[in-house]
C-alpha cells in the first residue's frame, strides 16, 4: 500500500496529486490511497 500525504501550500498539493495520480497509473494492482492533511482547513 502506498499513501501519498498532501501538504503544504497549493503548488506542493498539485504535485502531491500529479504524484498520486501516477502512482495509481504505474501500479494498477497496489493500493494507493491519498492522506489529506485536516489542518490545512484549519485557517
Amino acid at each position: 500500500m502506498m499513501i501519498v500525504r498532501f501538504k503544504g501550500g497549493l503548488g506542493n498539493q498539485l504535485y502531491q496529486y500529479a504524484l498520486y495520480l501516477q502512482l495509481k497509473k504505474l501500479y494498477p494492482n497496489a493500493i494507493v490511497k491519498a492522506d489529506i492533511d485536516e489542518e490545512l482547513n484549519a485557517n
